[in-house]
């Protein structure tokens, strides 16, 4: 047997994730430790170009920067329309409109970059137009939204003064449930799945690794026969049953993995592995690139295992109270992965959920990283354009406002 890498050509997905493991080592094997003069470096191997960043690119004369003072603030207790309960997303059209999902009570409402309030449409139910849960809010083509709905599974089209167009379901599959869906330039979809339960890895100590997949639809709804890719997803520990009963319970890991993905034009961006290494996906399934950032992971403290648990002393995961379980020995590498104005991918720092980010990492369209923008405040972001980032804030009684702030970028001519 040669020492070459062998194809499994019955199983698209595992020889990506060989040629992936295969391009790492050899990226290693071939030197890529010792930092070169530039910030990263370009090569390929096996038709697949491999970016690795070994520093920020920016200097203080082109770095972005977030301005302190925000552009808007929405979230006036004396507005119906800016009252916000459970926010779950937004999306920023070309236009420059804003469109804010308020789940909590199943409306899409809309304002215009200053904050201007414009239009809403939904209610909680299960009609058509109508949210029981909006997983996400994206542009469709032209000036259309879409938004979905991953407790239906269904998402709906909007025009842009927000009437109804048509609905569409992405049903429950082998793959698990519809997690997630991402409109693509030409009309059709990336399907992400948070599954299948029969892939899930356990460990000695019971934690439970799901897998997370994705596939292409149709416009027309139709999903592709070939799963495009599949990637690490959510932790959970397995939880041993109550006694006298066999329901399988789980809990979320503190400092655990999630499930992460975006679309950058017509590719899928996700993440490899623990390191800070990202898979950029086309739509025929060919792994185009990969980017690699170096990246000195963060140990975990036993104080901060303490006071994380702390801060969750009463809390539940469907019913479950919370209790210390193992923790890994360093943090996650990172959080989420956005895609923003003209391609760049922004990836956060890794924080615990609901807490919200300070520091995003900034990648070029090419693959390069440029370096951190750091936000005023730790906020969840859902949105970021060309010259905006739309976040959403909690106060320390539960209130929920929406804030735009000012995206600087020096090298544009915005």
């Amino acid at each position: 047997m040669d020492g070459g890498l062998r194809l499994d050509l019955e199983d698209p997905i595992r020889t990506t994730h060989l040629l992936v493991a295969s391009l790492i080592a050899s990226s290693v094997a071939c030197g890529d430790t010792s930092a070169p003069a530039e910030a990263w470096t370009v090569r390929d191997s096996a038709g697949v170009t491999i970016v690795h960043s070994y520093r920020p690119d920016w200097t203080d004369a082109n770095r972005w920067w977030i301005s302190p003072t925000p552009v808007a603030v929405l979230g006036r207790e004396d507005r119906a329309v800016e009252r916000f309960h459970n926010v779950t997303a937004a999306a920023l059209t070309a236009s420059g409109t804003l469109v804010v999902a308020n789940s909590g009570s199943g409306e899409l409402r809309s304002f215009d970059s200053a904050g201007n309030f414009l239009w809403s449409v939904g209610a909680e139910g299960d009609g058509p137009g109508e949210f029981r849960w909006i997983a996400s809010v994206r542009p469709y083509r032209g000036d259309s939204i879409f938004a979905y709905d991953d407790r239906l599974g269904r998402g709906s089209f909007f025009g842009l003064n927000g009437g109804l167009g048509r609905t569409m379901s992405f049903l429950q599959s082998e793959e698990g449930r519809p997690e997630d869906v991402f409109p693509l330039p030409d009309g059709r979809f990336i399907v992400q799945y948070s599954g299948p339960t029969s892939a899930r890895t356990v460990d000695a100590e019971g934690l439970v690794v799901n897998p997370t997949t994705f596939r292409v639809w149709s416009t027309s709804g139709v999903p592709d026969e070939r799963l495009l890719f599949s990637a690490p997803g959510d932790e959970l520990y397995l939880l041993p049953p109550r006694p006298g009963t066999t329901y399988v319970r789980f809990q979320i890991p503190i400092f655990g993995q999630r499930a992460v993905g975006a679309v950058r034009g017509t590719e899928l961006v996700t993440r490899l592995g623990d390191s800070f290494d990202l898979a950029v996906v086309a739509t025929d399934g060919q792994l185009a690139q990969v980017l690699r950032v170096a990246h000195v992971r963060r140990a975990i403290s036993p104080s901060e295992v303490d006071s994380t648990y702390a801060a969750l002393a009463g809390a539940s995961y469907e019913g479950v109270p919370i209790y210390p379980l193992p923790y890994p020995e360093f943090a996650p590498a990172f959080g989420s992965i956005l895609v923003g104005g003209q391609g760049a991918v922004w990836v956060s720092e890794y924080s615990q959920r609901g807490e919200g980010a300070t520091r995003w990492f900034v990648i070029h369209p090419d693959g390069g990283y440029l370096g951190a923008v750091s936000l005023p405040i730790a906020s969840e972001v859902l949105a970021i354009g060309d010259s905006t980032v739309v976040a959403k804030i909690v106060d320390a009684v539960g209130l929920e406002r929406v804030v735009l702030w000012k995206l600087n970028r020096p090298d544009s001519s915005d």
